[in-house]
């Protein structure tokens, strides 16, 4: 699974992309073999200004399906990856789920 991030106008560090890294995998470990690709956007929604304004937004590419995409919206940055990655892992699921042989 391919992990590629896009940071906006937000100056990060290697920490935090790899603490991206691992969350997206964390989320996804179940799914690797349908996964192929997910595509992390973060940025900040008000600049210097205060508030509810960090957005990480993915997107999953699953083999044979459409893109499935999220976002969250916090005040920290981690945060608002870990929400992001939180709600990918629900959607694919239910979309794995969905079109699963056994489903009805």
């Amino acid at each position: 699974m391919q992990v590629l991030m896009s940071w906006g106008n937000i100056h990060h560090s290697d920490a935090v992309e790899k603490h991206t890294q691992e969350r997206v995998q964390k989320a996804l470990h179940r799914f690797a073999d349908r996964v192929t690709r997910v595509e992390v956007h973060v940025n900040d929604l008000n600049g210097p200004k205060a508030g509810r304004d960090m957005r990480c937004m993915m997107e999953a590419r699953l083999a044979g399906m459409q893109p499935i995409a999220v976002e969250h919206t916090a005040v920290d940055l981690y945060d608002a990856i870990n929400g992001s990655s939180e709600r990918l892992e629900r959607a694919v699921a239910r979309r794995v789920d969905k079109h699963s042989p056994t489903h009805p």
